[in-house]
């Protein structure tokens, strides 16, 4: 995992397998990070190539306006290979 971001790959890997999206500000991104998010958070380009995916995890929107910078993540689900009737 890239190596500024691994705390926050851990925060996301450890959450129970039935949380599928999860909103962080970031301020609480920054705490688990243990420093603030780089003024390039405020652009689209920073979060495009992270450790979260290495953690099963994807961005799915992040909001820059209205004084509450978020980002929210969603849980990668691999679809099954096999047709519903026949998952083993």
């Amino acid at each position: 995992m890239a190596g500024r971001y691994r705390r926050l790959a851990a925060h996301l890997a450890a959450l129970p397998p039935e949380t599928t999206t999860v909103t962080l500000t970031f301020a609480e991104l920054g705490a688990i990070l243990g420093r603030p998010l780089p003024a390039s958070a405020w652009g689209r380009s920073w979060w495009a190539t992270r450790a979260w995916p290495l953690a099963g995890w994807r961005l799915s929107a992040v909001s820059v306006s209205g004084g509450r910078e978020a980002a929210t993540f969603a849980r990668i689900v691999e679809p099954s290979c096999y047709p519903p009737d026949l998952d083993p």
